[in-house]
């Protein structure tokens, strides 16, 4: 919080300070690019799992529901 309290005080920035600035949010940006690379990732590999796509979801449900009936 204090950085936004003095980003948002600042009139100008010094060349150092707007190549820190310009460093700091390219290391945020690498942060959320590895963390929506790992979401999706994740969301293939439980889909994968499932055996649930887009258009697999109303059949892997039908297949349940008839595993649960079967078991019965």
């Amino acid at each position: 919080m204090p950085f936004l309290i003095n980003l948002n005080r600042c009139t100008s920035l010094t060349p150092p300070d707007k190549q820190a600035l310009i460093a700091e949010f390219q290391a945020i940006r690498a942060e959320l690019d590895d963390i929506r690379a790992k979401y999706t990732a994740l969301q293939a590999a439980l889909n994968a799992g499932a055996a649930v796509g887009a258009a697999g979801y109303p059949n892997a449900t039908m297949q349940l529901a008839a595993a649960r009936l079967t078991a019965q």
